[in-house]
């Protein structure tokens, strides 16, 4: 079984992110064959390549500058908003979430993750697409079996992403985005040309995102399953769906004062839990 592994956005925690996968979450064994691609911006730190390169055991890797890729990405969006009637159907605080949100980038770094998987030419049979922070509840091998058999035997006539949860709030879908899990052929279909769909969802297809005028919060939840209209995809939960813990976190290093090696999940997950109380209380 071949499974490609996208790992994307800021090279936050690197080490932690990428130990923790390796030692409490890889898929290895006799059964598997797995492959890593990542993307990052580029956070100009010293020797960032190869540290990349060691720690997730991978030539596959790409990085960019985000304000030179993004800037060329956004322009032709803004110039073609500017005289389309239809913008002002859609208010500012949505249109200036992708303009002036850092959060756009984790869609940019998901599509040229994406773009370097598939010049490698190699037909996988699942894709596991995470961040760099990302900490999943400890999984092994015949659990990510019967995750990936549960993941063909639900998409034999459909393509699917499977994401940690799912919910709705205010009739619009959320979804947990830390990680997912898809077959190939699903991945290849959704993310194909992500960052193209992306640029037509800001511009031709603007109008989807009316529904969220008056939401001033969480759209980057919303934008994973509305970049899935154009091609039919569909997002189901793994947790309670599904027989396997699927719990996910993510690294926070402020005001942790243990290693990832010494670390348990519920320990990780609980401090990445004040901390982002802490934040929406504004105490951070």
């Amino acid at each position: 079984m071949k499974v490609a592994v996208l790992v994307m956005g800021m090279p936050r925690c690197l080490h932690e992110g990428a130990w923790w996968f390796h030692n409490k979450c890889s898929p290895h064994g006799d059964h598997y064959e797995m492959d890593f691609y990542i993307h990052s911006w580029d956070d100009n730190s010293p020797e960032l390549r190869q540290r990349i390169q060691n720690e997730w055991k991978t030539n596959n890797v790409q990085i960019d500058n985000f304000d030179d890729y993004y800037e060329d990405w956004w322009e032709p969006i803004e110039r073609y908003n500017s005289i389309d009637a239809r913008t002002k159907f859609v208010e500012d605080h949505v249109l200036g979430w992708f303009k002036h949100g850092p959060h756009v980038g984790q869609f940019l770094s998901t599509g040229l993750a994406t773009d370097l998987l598939l010049s490698s030419g190699i037909e996988y049979d699942y894709v596991i697409r995470t961040r760099f922070d990302t900490i999943l509840c400890p999984i092994d091998k015949n659990k990510w079996m019967t995750l990936f058999i549960a993941i063909r035997n639900e998409t034999r006539t459909e393509h699917a992403i499977f994401v940690p949860w799912l919910n709705f709030k205010c009739g619009l879908p959320y979804l947990g985005d830390l990680i997912s899990v898809s077959t190939f052929k699903s991945w290849k279909n959704y993310a194909g040309k992500l960052n193209g769909q992306l640029k037509k969802l800001l511009t031709k297809d603007k109008l989807k995102l009316s529904c969220l005028n008056g939401v001033p919060n969480h759209i980057t939840h919303v934008t994973w399953p509305f970049l899935g209209i154009n091609s039919s995809t569909h997002f189901y939960p793994i947790l309670g769906a599904m027989p396997v813990d699927f719990r996910v976190s993510l690294w926070r290093a402020d005001g942790y004062n243990k290693t990832v090696e010494e670390s348990h999940f519920e320990e990780i997950k609980n401090h990445y839990a004040s901390d982002m109380i802490a934040r929406a209380k504004g105490e951070i």
